[in-house]
């Protein structure tokens, strides 16, 4: 059975909704969120990481984009 991107993304955020609405959205929160997706549509990648570099970078960009 074939899963659309669609429904994929759907789970995805009812799941991190539900999730987030329970939890403080710390770091470990948001990747376990995510995996949990992940693993219930099958993807058969290895889990996620929190990468504070990465993080770092995204909220340097999310704020440069606030301002504009």
């Amino acid at each position: 059975m074939e899963i659309s991107k669609l429904s994929t993304f759907v789970v995805f955020m009812v799941l991190a909704m539900a999730h987030s609405s329970v939890a403080q959205n710390l770091p470990k929160d948001i990747v376990l969120a995510h995996n949990a997706a992940r693993a219930q549509v099958g993807v058969p990648l290895v889990p996620l990481k929190w990468n504070k570099t990465l993080a770092a970078y995204a909220y340097q960009y999310a704020s440069t984009r606030l301002i504009s």
